[in-house]
């Protein structure tokens, strides 16, 4: 048996009812509950403003299916229970997100163990921090609770590092949604002298397009990004590259509060 976590998240239906039928049917094919955490109220991150909160929990898992198994099954159940998938960031009555299983670490175009978000990710760290506190990620080197305790903090200093400086100038120009919660810095330039070390790091990768495209363990192989303190260092050269969303669904993601609202009442 290997040990795993599973994030749990909706915002469609009744949710809290949908969770314990996910979890029973689970626990129905081969997947035994070790633990559940309690209900949490987060704020949906890339999705319209359209005031409908999420629900969001976790729970370990222990199971003789392979990741791969496991994550087919996670995602049957959600389709059983009305998941439609499509349409990123868009609502939806059940969410499963494998989390970790076991020591394994890998990226494959359909799983990346452990999940490459859970580690800035608030509605999923909340929950996690009730049952595997002192789960270590291993690239980040920091347990749940101190990745989770790192978003505590007011304001999270997120430090834009590579690209151009007029980048990173016209972002910090830029008013945010989240400036209470989130503090925009230069990481080329930031205040060294006063101790301040930023939470996160997102590189946009080496001006001129010159940065290589790999990216092993979902992270860039540029010698730039190599450079950034390991443990607080996220790639979002691809998103960037794209449009400024990336920073709205960032600060969504390290800027909320989740507040517990609840249990599970699962039947034994």
């Amino acid at each position: 048996m290997t040990r795993g976590a599973v994030a749990l998240g909706g915002n469609r239906g009744p949710v809290a009812q949908t969770f314990c039928h996910a979890l029973d049917i689970l626990r129905q094919r081969g997947v035994s509950l070790v633990a559940q955490a309690g209900l949490y109220d987060t704020t949906p991150v890339g999705a319209p403003d359209d005031g409908q909160r999420y629900l969001n929990s976790a729970c370990l898992v222990e199971t003789r299916l392979s990741p791969r198994e496991l994550l087919d099954e996670l995602q049957r159940v959600e389709q059983e229970l009305g998941r439609v998938r499509g349409v990123d960031w868009g609502p939806r009555p059940l969410d499963l997100d494998l989390i970790w299983y076991g020591e394994v670490v890998c990226e494959t175009p359909r799983l990346t163990l452990p999940h490459p978000a859970c580690w800035y990710r608030r509605f999923v760290l909340e929950p996690l921090g009730e049952i595997c506190a002192d789960w270590r990620h291993p690239d980040k080197g920091l347990t749940v609770v101190e990745l989770r305790d790192r978003w505590r903090c007011r304001p999270v200093t997120i430090a834009l590092a590579g690209g151009t400086a007029a980048w990173r100038e016209r972002l910090l120009r830029e008013p945010s949604a989240f400036a209470s919660a989130v503090r925009l810095v230069d990481w080329e330039h930031r205040d060294r002298g006063a101790g301040e070390e930023p939470g996160l790091i997102a590189w946009r990768g080496t001006p001129g397009g010159r940065a290589e495209t790999t990216r092993p363990r979902a992270e860039s192989a540029d010698p730039g990004f190599r450079q950034l303190p390991a443990d607080r260092r996220l790639d979002v050269s691809r998103e960037a590259a794209d449009s400024d969303a990336w920073l709205t669904f960032l600060a969504q993601s390290v800027g909320d509060e989740p507040r517990r609202v609840g249990t599970l009442e699962l039947e034994d």
